[in-house]
């Protein structure tokens, strides 16, 4: 079973996050294979929150 576009599960769509543990544990349950990739957007905004924390951390250890 294929799932895409999965949006990032924060705080505010705890909802969501919700029916997607779900989801996941009935497909384990199931033993069906599960495949999921995230949106785009998601995408780029996890990898700016990581260069973000990247930097922090560097910036951090010169002082």
């Amino acid at each position: 079973m294929g799932v895409g576009g999965v949006p990032v599960l924060d705080a505010t769509r705890d909802d969501a996050a919700r029916r997607f543990v779900t989801l996941v544990d009935e497909r384990y349950d199931s033993q069906v294979n599960l495949a999921s990739t995230r949106s785009w957007r998601s995408a780029a905004a996890a990898r700016t929150a990581a260069r973000s924390a990247g930097w922090r951390r560097a910036r951090a250890s010169t002082r």
